[in-house]
């Protein structure tokens, strides 16, 4: 694999996962049938990455969660790659001592931020390399939305344009592919020290999150 890719990785939740689960994983390996087995898994997670740019990757996700993020392959050195992007969820919950309802269920709107760790020893399995993997989820409320939505809006355009390969009016794959970096730190700086710096996110930075144990093709 090379070293400015992921890969491809294969995982499944362990939010709450009890012991016997993983123990299926192993047994799986031991008999070959790793890959196959997570494959099967209700909460079963792909994920794909893809260089777009001499600076930039593209993420896919299919699984418990569907879309692309994008990252700087610099990050790949770093202790996490990490990326974010706005999402309608079904699913939300606000605190009643932060001023919200508790769990409630509709269509919100939810800042997914998505990370992957550095490869541990520990998880890796032969030849399949094992990462722990998050997805932190933050939901919004109006002015935190309004805050960064136009940075989300415009890296969702700009990835259409790049997996696409298709131009769309006033915006060519070559621009796009060079509007990528910056995107992405706008929309990171707006993240980390705009809206992380409000008291509200001080005391509740991430409302909720699911964790994954994941492993390389091999």
């Amino acid at each position: 694999m090379s070293n400015q890719v992921l890969g491809t990785l294969h995982g499944f939740c362990n939010t709450k996962t009890e012991d016997g689960e993983i123990e299926k994983v192993y047994k799986n390996f031991t008999e070959g049938k790793l890959t196959s087995y997570l494959k099967k898994q209700e909460n079963y997670l792909k994920i794909s990455d893809k260089k777009v740019s001499d600076k930039m990757n593209l993420i896919e996700l299919k699984g418990t969660y569907i879309g692309h993020f994008v990252y700087p392959i610099n990050s790949l050195k770093r202790d996490r790659v990490q990326s974010y992007r706005i999402d309608e969820m079904e699913d939300r919950f606000i605190p009643e001592s932060m001023g919200g309802k508790g769990w409630e269920k509709g269509n919100f709107n939810c800042l997914q931020i998505f990370n992957v760790e550095k490869p541990l020893n520990e998880l890796t399995l032969g030849n399949h390399i094992g990462r722990k993997v998050f997805m932190q989820l933050i939901d919004l409320d109006d002015e935190e939305y309004n805050f960064i939505k136009d940075y989300d809006d415009k890296i969702k355009q700009l990835v259409l344009v790049v997996k696409n390969n298709k131009p769309l009016p006033n915006l060519s794959v070559k621009k796009a592919t060079e509007e990528l970096e910056t995107s992405y730190t706008d929309m990171r700086d707006a993240i980390h020290d705009g809206m992380f710096k409000t008291e509200k996110r001080k005391k509740f930075p991430i409302n909720r999150y699911d964790s994954y144990v994941s492993w390389s093709d091999g």
